[in-house]
């Protein structure tokens, strides 16, 4: 098997290591009523996180959503392809990163991969039992919230939203470009040490 459990219905079913080298990291969030990616990587490696996801037990008619809170190539670039394999996915995005989507535009505003036909505008999607929420942290970037875990694309996205991460009952923190998910614990203590 080539997945991590990150929580309980929280798996790593791709990433740089796992999928292909120019994924970010994927993760799929299983909910009473149906699952979702966040995420799909760079486009090349769809097939293996079908076969992850599969590997998993999950029948990919339970997969009906991609959730994409940032327009990056390596987290937005198969998009386009995804859709194409999986008709019956939702494309899931805030309105603001929907619009940069569409025209394949990256959080720097260059044209980077193919237009991704985004089917839903929303900051929210309920999975049965499981909300995703996708939470601003700065232009073009938004954290998603799935239960006690926090998806985010950087450090420096951390130090944005980290006055929120208490309220919100974060307990793991994972990010885009690295394959493994950390405790807030082990946050707030590297962050200590520094100081």
């Amino acid at each position: 098997m080539v997945h991590a459990t990150v929580a309980e219905g929280i798996y790593i079913v791709g990433g740089p290591t796992i999928s292909d080298e120019l994924d970010g990291l994927v993760l799929l969030v299983q909910g009473s009523d149906a699952c979702a990616l966040i995420g799909m990587g760079a486009g090349r490696s769809l097939h293996a996180l079908v076969r992850n996801i599969l590997e998993l037990g999950i029948g990919i008619s339970r997969l009906r959503y991609a959730v994409v809170p940032i327009p990056d190539p390596c987290i937005a670039g198969g998009c386009k392809q995804l859709k194409e394999m999986l008709p019956h996915i939702m494309i899931a995005a805030p309105g603001d990163i929907a619009r940069l989507l569409r025209n394949g535009i990256d959080y720097l505003g260059r044209e980077s991969y193919d237009p991704c036909p985004v089917s839903l505008e929303t900051e929210q999607v309920d999975l049965g039992g499981v909300n995703l929420r996708l939470i601003k942290v700065r232009e073009n970037a938004y954290a998603v919230l799935c239960r006690e875990v926090m998806l985010l694309r950087s450090v420096e996205d951390l130090i944005h939203i980290i006055s929120q991460i208490r309220e919100l009952k974060v307990s793991r923190i994972c990010f885009f470009y690295e394959t493994e998910c950390i405790s807030v614990k082990q946050v707030i203590a590297s962050a200590e040490g520094r100081g």
